[in-house]
C-alpha cells in the first residue's frame, strides 16, 4: 500500500490511499435502484390509479368514435341498398300495375264477346277514360286514343250493348266524347215497346229528352230506349236509356218525355270505340 504525507499546520500527517472496489459500487447501485424502483412503483400505483377512469373514458371515446365512423360507413351502404330496393320495388309495382290493367282489359273483352257488338263483327278499339268532364247538359269526357288508332268524329263509344256517347273531336293521342245527355248531340232512337222513333238529346231540366213523339203513342215509364241506326254512324239497338217521366199535355202535338241514361259514366274506366267502316 502506498503511503503519502501531506502538510498540516501541526506538521506532516501520513495519508494512505485505498482503491474503492467495484463490488462495493455495484452493491450500492443495486440498493439505490431497489429503493428508487420501490418509490417509483408506489408513485406509479398511486397516480396510475388516479388515471384509470381517464383511461377508461378515453378507451370508450375512442371506441365510440370508431363505432360512429363504422356506423356511418354502414349507413351509406344501407342507403345505397335501400335506393336499389326502392328502384326494384317501383319496377315491380309497374309490372303489377300492367298485369292488373291487362287483367281488367281481358275481363272487359270477355264481356264484350257476349254481346251483339263483338270485335269480329265490328272494328272495335279498346280505350281508357282519361278525364271526366261534367255529366250534365254539356256532358263529355276524354279517352286515351285518337288519330293514332284511326278514331274519327262521329264514331260511337259503347260498352257491351250500351251507348255511352259519340266522338266529337279527335287529336293525335286522345279524343273528346259527348255523352248521350249532351245537348249538342241529336241521336236517332226508338222506344222498344212501341217501336216509336224519336230524337234523344240533352236538356237543362233532364238528362235526356225525347223529341217528336206523337201524343197518340202509348209510352210507359221504364220503357227501354235504343239507337235506331237511321242516318247515323251509330249501330242499331244500342241501349241509350230508360223513360223516367211522361208529361201528357193535350194541347201539344208531341209528348214531353224525359229519360235517364242506361249507364253511369262515373263508374266506368274502359270503353270501346266502334270505328266507321
Amino acid at each position: 500500500m502506498r503511503s503519502q504525507y501531506f502538510r498540516t499546520h501541526n506538521g506532516y500527517r501520513k495519508h494512505s490511499s485505498k482503491k474503492i472496489r467495484p463490488v462495493y459500487v455495484l452493491t450500492a447501485l443495486s440498493l439505490f435502484l431497489i429503493i428508487i424502483s420501490g418509490f417509483l412503483g408506489v408513485f406509479y400505483n398511486f397516480f396510475g390509479g388516479l388515471f384509470i377512469p381517464v383511461k377508461r373514458e378515453s378507451f370508450l371515446i375512442s371506441n365510440n368514435i370508431a363505432s360512429f365512423f363504422k356506423g356511418f360507413s354502414e349507413l351509406r351502404t344501407l342507403s345505397n341498398e335501400n335506393y336499389l330496393l326502392n328502384e326494384k320495388n317501383l319496377i315491380l309495382e309497374g309490372k303489377l300495375s300492367d298485369l292488373q290493367r291487362i287483367e281488367e282489359e281481358n275481363i272487359i273483352l270477355k264481356k264484350q264477346l257476349d254481346t251483339n257488338y263483338r270485335p269480329e263483327a265490328y272494328n272495335l278499339v279498346l280505350t281508357q277514360i282519361m278525364y271526366y268532364g261534367p255529366t250534365n247538359t254539356f256532358g263529355f269526357f276524354y279517352i286515351g286514343d285518337g288519330m293514332n288508332k284511326g278514331i274519327k268524329p262521329g264514331d260511337a263509344v259503347i260498352l257491351g250493348d250500351y251507348m255511352i256517347g259519340v266522338v266529337s273531336k279527335v287529336f293525335n293521342h286522345y279524343s273528346k266524347v259527348m255523352l248521350v245527355s249532351n245537348i249538342n248531340l241529336q241521336l236517332p232512337v226508338y222506344l222498344l215497346g212501341t217501336h216509336t222513333n224519336a230524337i234523344a238529346t240533352g236538356s237543362v231540366s233532364s238528362p235526356i229528352v225525347l223529341d217528336d213523339v206523337n201524343q197518340l203513342e202509348s209510352i210507359k215509364v221504364g220503357e227501354e230506349i235504343l239507337t235506331s241506326g237511321i242516318n247515323s254512324n251509330v249501330p242499331k239497338n244500342l241501349v241509350v236509356g230508360y223513360v223516367s217521366n211522361i208529361n201528357h199535355n193535350s194541347s201539344n202535338i208531341f209528348k214531353n218525355i224525359t229519360a235517364n241514361p242506361a249507364v253511369n259514366i262515373n263508374t266506368l274506366r274502359y270503353l270501346f270505340v266502334i270505328l266507321n267502316q
